[in-house]
Formats: structure tokens, C-alpha cells, sequence
């Protein structure tokens, strides 16, 4: 539970314990005869605890700046009315004397006194009661034990009943946070405390990063869906690979049915032959964590993100471009059904395809290829083929010479041809140039 003193855009309020030389009380612990030696709005200057033996205590740390801890002032003036003879409600404020009594004058339904600390004496309240943002509240036992720490939002007429009759109070501990940093990011150096199971929904695109090592897609856990993934994050990938994931189409799309449309410079989405520099520069880290939520949900907020932040629109279209077409698949290529399935074994020299859809086929020749590859013939057939490693790097290296690889495909009895064919293409087209790399 993490208490935030906010209302509108009020700021939240941190207050710094000075040292811990006392041990921090916490539930169960007696609470020593703490004295309150400036005291306003009350039948004497001064006050002790044990001047409320007997009764249950409420300890309200306030201000009178933090508009939660003002809003909850008058409910605890009505609970100290209603359980006069049970109930010693002691606002406390670390701020100046006349000030504090000036603001409660001017505030009929605030019906309190209130104890006004400073140097030595906050500081050793503050040690056995220490809080790091306000409202706080000590909930004191009439034996003079401590039940809750909490804030004024959770006590209830219901709760103090519970409290008198010895019952249980099943609050959460108000959680303190010494070290919080108004201006650091949440997840920083564990800044605000927070952890994987706060998170309702969190997205965040960083540059590279070297510290994960190469490029992984992972899905994210937490303790509380541990079994079930609650968002992935990505790493290291360029922004047309982390396309390629969000529009959830095909890895090779962005190789091989990539259309840029209005972009200034198409280096920051394509490599090319660039080196190791090259991915320094243009790679980028995602992150979603968003529980319940399914699969194409999180691609859609990860496609939004990603159009955002580098300034671009994308989507699956449908283009005529050139492409090689499977025009017939002979029986030395299909499979016998007796045969042992392999999904693309690299064996030194060459990579073996057995008993495979025809599909998977398509897909490792439009990698090799880098062009749409189609089938005009038996999708549902499964095939054989070996594809020697000097075949592909061969056509490569002269990809405007397709002769000697659709050569070797025929003999493997895959006939391919080149041909104008409509297919699916990945289309990105910037809209502005808000982020640049630098």
C-alpha cells in the first residue's frame, strides 16, 4: 500500500526522520509515556499518554498545507465526539503553534486538539513513530500497545468499533519510504518501493542497452500471476524488428516486405552493411506490463507506443511487387509420410528440411531470397529439401542472378519463377521527426 499525500495536484509531502538511534515501534510493541509539551486547542499546555490510560489512542500526524490529512480531520472529530469516554484522538503537527491554532479556529467541524512538536521532542517521537509522508496515523491500543499504522482515510466509525471490542483490524501497514525521491522515476534504484505486483499497467522504450546481450522477446512474471505472463519486454531490436512484433506478422517481413513511405533517412530502419555501431545507434529496448490483459492487447498498446515516440504510422497493406512463385512441387520434393520430421538442421555445409508444411519452405527461401516468395500450387503439401550454404551466399552476393539457385531448387523439385504478385507488405511512414537518435 503506498500512501500518497495528494489531492488535485498537491504535492507529495516527505518528512525525514533526523536519526534512528530508538528502535522503530511496530505492531504488538508497548508505546513508551510519550510527552507532548505544546499542546493547542486543549484544557492544558502540556499532555502524556498516560494521561489517556485506558482509552484507545489515535496519534494523527498532520499539516495544516496536506489537504488529505485536513479532509480527514473532520471524521475523526466526529468519532471523538461520538466515543467521548473511549477515544483520545491527537492530531499532530510539526509546524508553528499559532498558525495550527488559527487554522482549527477557523474550522467548526474540526473539534481537536493538537500537539505542535519540534526539535529535540519530534525528533524522538519521530524515532519510535517514524513516518516518511503524511497523513500517518498510530492507532494505540487502551492497553498502550500499538494495532495500526495507517492514515486517517482508514479510520472508520466500524474500525474503532472493532478496535474497542479487541477484534482484529486487518489493515495493511502503512508502508515508509526513507529514501523516496520526488524527482527520481519510480523504478530506479527501487525509488518509491514499488515492485512488479503494484504495477496496473507500465510501458517504456529505452536505446540499447548492453547489459541484456542480445536481441530476446520474453514474456515478464510476477508473484501474483506466476503462472501466467503479464506483459513481455523486448531487447535490442530495431524499430521495424519491434514492427515486426506489435503488427505481429512474420519475422522476415522486415526484410523482405518492408516499404518505407515519406522517410528522410531509411538508415535508422535499415542496417544494410553496417556494423556493430550501427546497433548502438538504432536499437531499442520495449517493455509492457499490463495483467489481464491478452496477447494482441499488448501488441496494440506496444504498436501505439512505438508509432508515438519515433513519429510514425504503421500497418499491413496489400502491394504488387515482385515476387518468386512457386509454380509446382514435383515428387522428388514431397515428403513420404513415413518420414522423420526436421525443422531446418544446420549440418555444417547445408540446412535439411523433412517432412515440413510447405509453408515453413516458403518462409526460409523468402529469407534467403529477401524477396515474397508465393505458392500457386498444394498448400497443404510437406516437403523435403537441402539448401547448400554456397547456393544461398552465392545468390547473395548476386542476387541479380536468381539463375543458379531456381536451377538447384528445380533438381530439388521446387520450380520457382519470378512474377508480379500481390501479397501482404509491412508499410511505415513517418509523420514527424519529434525523436532523433543522438
Amino acid at each position: 500500500m503506498v500512501m500518497l499525500c495528494l489531492l488535485g495536484n498537491l504535492p507529495l509531502t516527505t518528512l525525514h526522520a533526523q536519526n534512528t538511534a530508538i528502535q522503530p515501534l511496530t505492531i504488538g510493541d508497548v508505546v513508551p509515556d510519550i510527552e507532548f509539551t505544546n499542546m493547542v486547542n486543549y484544557h492544558q499546555p502540556t499532555a502524556r499518554l498516560s494521561d489517556f490510560k485506558g482509552k484507545l489512542v489515535i496519534l494523527d500526524f498532520w499539516a495544516t498545507w496536506c489537504a488529505p490529512c485536513v479532509k480527514g480531520l473532520p471524521m475523526l472529530s466526529k468519532l471523538q465526539q461520538k466515543y467521548a469516554q473511549q477515544l483520545a484522538v491527537i492530531p499532530i503537527s510539526d509546524e508553528n503553534a499559532a498558525g495550527v491554532k488559527n487554522f482549527l479556529a477557523r474550522r467548526s467541524n474540526i473539534q481537536l486538539p493538537s500537539a505542535i512538536i519540534t526539535g529535540d521532542e519530534r525528533s524522538r517521537i519521530q524515532q519510535w513513530l517514524p513516518y516518511t509522508t503524511i497523513p500517518h496515523a498510530v492507532i494505540i491500543s487502551p492497553q498502550g500497545k500499538v494495532l495500526a499504522l495507517t492514515t486517517s482515510a482508514f479510520i472508520t466509525d466500524s474500525l474503532i468499533a472493532l478496535a474497542l471490542n479487541n477484534q482484529p483490524l486487518q489493515l495493511t501497514v502503512k508502508k515508509e519510504l526513507p529514501g523516496y525521491n520526488h524527482n527520481t522515476p519510480f523504478f530506479v534504484n527501487n525509488n518509491a518501493g514499488a515492485d512488479i505486483n503494484d504495477i496496473a499497467f507500465q510501458s517504456l522504450i529505452t536505446r540499447y542497452l548492453p547489459g541484456p546481450g542480445g536481441t530476446r522477446i520474453m514474456p515478464v512474471f510476477n508473484s501474483m500471476h506466476n503462472k501466467t505472463p503479464v506483459g513481455f519486454h523486448i531487447t535490442n531490436l530495431p524499430i521495424i524488428a519491434m514492427l515486426n512484433v506489435a503488427l505481429n506478422v512474420p519475422s522476415h517481413y522486415c526484410h523482405t516486405r518492408l516499404v518505407l513511405e515519406q522517410v528522410r533517412d531509411s538508415s535508422k530502419y535499415l542496417k544494410g552493411t553496417a556494423g556493430a555501431e550501427w546497433n548502438i545507434k538504432n536499437n531499442y529496448c520495449y517493455e509492457i506490463i499490463m495483467p489481464g490483459a491478452t496477447k494482441p492487447q499488448m501488441r496494440s498498446v506496444m504498436k501505439s507506443d512505438i508509432e508515438r515516440y519515433f513519429g510514425i504510422v504503421s500497418s499491413i497493406q496489400k502491394k504488387t511487387m515482385p515476387c518468386y512463385v512457386i509454380k509446382q512441387i514435383t515428387e522428388k520434393a514431397i515428403a513420404a509420410s513415413a518420414t522423420k520430421y526436421i525443422g531446418g538442421i544446420y549440418t555444417g555445409d547445408s540446412i535439411i528440411y523433412a517432412n515440413v508444411p510447405v509453408q515453413q519452405v516458403v518462409i526460409a527461401l523468402e529469407k534467403s531470397m529477401l524477396q515474397p516468395v508465393v505458392i500457386d500450387t498444394d498448400t497443404t503439401l510437406r516437403v523435403n529439401l537441402r539448401m547448400p550454404g554456397f547456393i544461398t551466399q552465392a545468390f547473395r552476393q548476386n542476387p541479380g542472378n536468381p539463375a543458379p539457385l531456381l536451377n538447384y531448387l528445380k533438381e530439388q523439385g521446387i520450380v520457382l519463377q519470378s512474377a508480379l504478385r500481390q501479397v501482404d507488405v509491412m508499410v511505415i511512414k513517418e509523420i514527424s521527426l519529434t525523436h532523433q537518435n543522438n
